[in-house]
């Protein structure tokens, strides 16, 4: 193969390589390196803990904010409308069901998108399973097993989320759904497309092309717009209509909050009273305490920050110790 970005894409190669040598989880292919006029490769390294994982029957299952931060890093984006969780019964009990769609925009600049992945997540067999490989008496009492089948069904509904975004993920650049125990401590490389914005500006055709990839993004996230009359009258600038401003908020009212707005002003309380918890573990006061400090927070970092938290609090052994936390009773 040839590549026409002289030592940019050269240095990415080696990169890679060094990569692969240290035995790295490296998700790139030498054809994924090629460039394109108005497209170039950034190579993207994520780093994971333990942490960052659902230990499921032994097989490491990566996290929400984690599986995020991997779709970020090798650019792909989630179809949102396409995006979500239902329930089904299977053998008289509720099992809940994640899908998902997402696209990658590939080297010569195309968008690849993945089909809808589904991802089935069976609370009752999680923990019977977990039940019947316990050798430690873990799980001997009734209440121990029905503990830990109710820590299932509570995050049930987002570990199938999680499933089906990692494997549209999967699709598009072949990153497992979930990992063996002693890999989730190497480094994971991806590769995401990046508009060479130099090429692209450098003459009247890629200006033309700009227009048109701005003018795309654009309908992508607002939808077409209908194109204006063409008559002097469609060029006046004119004042609000009255029965439009009577739909404005009263002088000195400040506007409605929409709902991501209030979705995580919700989220950062819940996470401010999880915080102060007396026995909270020390660790998870500084993650809360790092989130609360920053000034705009990302969502899924504060909804990751709850879980890691509220996934601490129903373990057994501080169930046993301090009681079941019930919002803010212990």
């Amino acid at each position: 193969m040839t590549h026409t970005n002289l030592p940019a894409i050269q240095d990415q190669i080696d990169a890679v390589q060094r990569h692969k040598q240290n035995q790295d989880l490296v998700f790139v292919t030498e054809d994924d390196l090629g460039k394109h006029t108005m497209f170039m490769p950034e190579i993207v390294v994520v780093h994971a803990t333990p942490e960052d994982f659902h230990n499921i029957s032994g097989k490491m299952m990566p996290k929400r904010h984690y599986v995020d931060r991997c779709a970020e890093a090798s650019g792909v984006t989630f179809l949102e409308q396409n995006c979500g969780t239902r329930t089904e019964k299977v053998d008289g009990h509720e099992v809940y069901v994640g899908y998902a769609q997402a696209k990658k925009r590939m080297p010569d600049g195309t968008w690849r998108t993945s089909s809808v992945a589904e991802y089935e997540f069976d609370p009752k067999k999680r923990a019977d399973e977990d039940i019947l490989r316990d050798t430690k008496g873990k799980y001997n009492t009734e209440k121990d097993k029905k503990l830990l089948l109710l820590t299932y069904q509570k995050f049930g509904r987002q570990r199938a989320n999680t499933g089906a975004r990692a494997r549209a993920i999967r699709e598009l650049t072949g990153m497992p759904t979930a990992f063996e125990q002693r890999d989730i401590q190497k480094a994971m490389v991806f590769y995401r497309i990046a508009v060479n914005t130099d090429e692209l500006l450098a003459s009247p055709q890629g200006q033309r092309a700009a227009l048109g990839l701005v003018t795309g993004a654009v309908k992508d996230i607002y939808g077409p717009t209908a194109a204006p009359p063409d008559d002097d009258e469609s060029r006046r600038i004119e004042a609000p209509a009255e029965e439009e401003e009577e739909n404005l908020p009263p002088f000195g009212m400040p506007p409605e909050k929409s709902p991501e707005q209030q979705e995580i002003e919700a989220s950062l309380e819940e996470l401010r009273q999880l915080s102060e918890i007396p026995y909270l573990h020390k660790d998870a006061k500084a993650l809360s305490g790092d989130i609360l400090a920053q000034e705009n927070p990302n969502l899924d970092a504060v909804n990751g920050a709850i879980d890691r938290i509220n996934l601490w609090l129903s373990l057994p052994d501080v169930v046993q110790k301090y009681g079941k936390y019930e919002g803010g009773q212990s």
